[in-house]
């Protein structure tokens, strides 16, 4: 479901069904599910957290999202660096 009802739970709503799909395409289809039962299991974790710690989660899961980025980013930029040396060569 895209539309919430509240304007305020568009984003939410779109970002979670894009983490729910990608999620089924890492974990396999029959499996996704268990998305559902970790945002309710954080959802408790952060009702019952100080919001300074509840700021450190949020950033500490921020800096685990960017160590598969930065990876993919060295692992790649070769390929990408010949990639545009051939396209520049053509030009």
């Amino acid at each position: 479901m895209i539309w919430g009802g509240a304007p305020g739970y568009l984003h939410r709503d779109c970002l979670t069904d894009s983490l729910h799909r990608c999620l089924g395409l890492l974990i396999g289809a029959e499996r996704k599910h268990y998305y559902n039962y970790l945002i309710i299991l954080m959802t408790v974790v952060a009702s019952m957290l100080s919001l300074a710690a509840m700021v450190g989660l949020i950033d500490g899961a921020f800096a685990l999202m960017a160590i598969p980025r930065m990876t993919s980013t060295i692992i790649l930029a070769p390929k990408v660096m010949l990639a545009e040396r051939i396209y520049v060569a053509k030009i």
